[in-house]
């Protein structure tokens, strides 16, 4: 920019972009069965998780069942999640 208009990094006192959390702290806390964290890790996930199935299986109808099936298993096996290994 032209230095008109100060950035957040320019003015540390301004706040910076909202930093939507991050997905191992969302997935930590699926794993603590909290549903507003897989609310909100599915608003993260679900378009890029659908969009990659729809290019591999095409089918639209498809696509959106395997999707919901990838969030279930999420949501099933998030107890096993293990920071440390990010897996």
């Amino acid at each position: 920019m032209l230095g008109l208009v100060p950035s957040s990094i320019e003015r540390p006192d301004l706040p910076g972009p909202a930093d939507p959390e991050s997905k191992e702290a969302l997935l930590g806390r699926v794993a603590q069965g909290d549903k507003r964290a897989f609310s909100e890790l599915y608003d993260q996930l679900a378009p890029r998780v659908l969009g990659l199935v729809r290019r591999l299986l095409v089918d639209h109808a498809q696509s959106e069942e395997v999707t919901q099936e990838i969030f279930l298993e999420i949501w099933q096996s998030a107890s096993r999640f293990d920071p440390a290994k990010g897996a």
